[in-house]
C-alpha cells in the first residue's frame, strides 16, 4: 500500500486474510524468515556502509 491507497478498508482487505487463514498466514510467515535469512545477522545496512568506505579507502591509496 503506498499514500492514498493507505485506507482502514484496504489495510483490512489485506490482513484479514492472514487473520483468517492459517495456511496463508503460515506462508507468510515462511517468506519473512527468508528474507530475515538472506538479510543475515542484525546491521547489514552498517556492514555495507563500511565496506563501501573501505573500498574507496583503497582506491584512493592506488
Amino acid at each position: 500500500l503506498l499514500q492514498d491507497a493507505v485506507t482502514p478498508d484496504a489495510i483490512v482487505s489485506l490482513v484479514e486474510p492472514l487473520l483468517s487463514d492459517v495456511e496463508k498466514n503460515e506462508a507468510m510467515r515462511s517468506e519473512l524468515r527468508e528474507v530475515r535469512h538472506k538479510l543475515g545477522e542484525p546491521g547489514a545496512v552498517k556492514r555495507v556502509a563500511h565496506l563501501v568506505y573501505n573500498l574507496g579507502k583503497e582506491k584512493c591509496n592506488e
